[in-house]
């Protein structure tokens, strides 16, 4: 194990790297989280990547969350295949850390702060998880715990779909498991309703029969996403549930054919888009 004292613009620049570096796993444990466009550009070097978990624990404000993790920050975080998003009101240590490399650092994880404060932070560069017990491992392994115990607000995971006697494994379209962000944002600063909560899925992780009933009318106010199938606000501006709306944004195309009628729910076999979204 090695450890180094960093500060100023090198703990910046380290947290970039640990971050641009992961592979398996990104945990990042901060108070307060409204991310620095250069953690922005680090971050979508893993906007696809079904095998990277993002682990975000914030902390403060137990009664209004948004005043700890910013609104653009969640609405980025959703795009994630693999993200997870936890509170924990007494939290006030910071905590940056990957597979290989962890900081312990006094910078919460802010644009301000990091343009403008005095901050200095510990760099740990092993192997984590591995080898004797060392002073980073013991770190990791408390703010493991302490994530482990926080309260869970959002959770998004990619689903596996194994073949040849489970030897090649593959990723079909991510599901939101747990969703209670209108809890602490207000609604209408979403562009789309909220996902279905972990109560609207089976635990094998797929959807229940309220959901995949694709061939009963609209009624009212209910409409249909036009990927997924799910129950949602009928609004043919927005036909998309925010699950499959941050998907549809990695390439925004209103002419790419869906599966289901935002009206009625029936299987359009490809006759509907985010522009079309309603059969003739």
């Amino acid at each position: 194990m090695s450890s180094k004292f960093i500060q100023g613009e090198e703990l910046n620049m380290e947290v970039i790297s640990l971050i641009r570096d992961a592979r398996k796993i990104i945990l990042l444990v901060s108070p307060f989280i409204k991310f620095h466009p250069r953690v922005v550009d680090a971050l979508k070097t893993h906007a696809t990547r079904n095998d990277l978990k993002l682990r975000i624990l914030c902390g403060k404000n137990d009664d209004q969350i948004s005043k700890s993790l910013s609104y653009e920050t969640v609405r980025f975080l959703q795009g994630f295949p693999d993200v997870e998003i936890r509170h924990e009101s007494r939290l006030h240590a910071k905590f940056y850390a990957s597979e290989n490399a962890s900081i312990l650092t006094s910078m919460n994880l802010y644009e301000y702060s990091m343009n403008h404060n005095i901050e200095a932070g510990v760099l740990f560069k092993p192997k984590l998880l591995l080898g004797n017990s060392t002073t980073d491992q013991h770190a990791y392994g408390y703010f493991e715990q302490v994530y482990t115990d926080a309260d869970l607000i959002y959770k998004r995971e990619p689903q596996v779909v194994t073949s040849f006697g489970g030897l090649r494994k593959k990723y079909s379209e991510p599901l939101v498991t747990h969703d209670e962000l209108d809890k602490y944002y207000q609604k209408d600063d979403w562009p789309y309703q909220a996902a279905p909560a972990a109560s609207n899925y089976s635990s094998s992780g797929g959807r229940n029969r309220t959901y995949s009933n694709h061939t009963r009318g609209g009624n009212g106010d209910e409409g249909y996403c036009i990927r997924t199938g799910a129950v949602i606000t009928f609004n043919p501006r927005r036909p998309l549930s925010s699950d499959a709306y941050y998907t549809w944004l990695q390439f925004q195309n209103e002419d790419y054919p869906e599966r289901y009628c935002h009206r009625t729910g029936r299987e359009s076999h490809g006759r509907t888009s985010y522009r079309h979204p309603i059969l003739d």
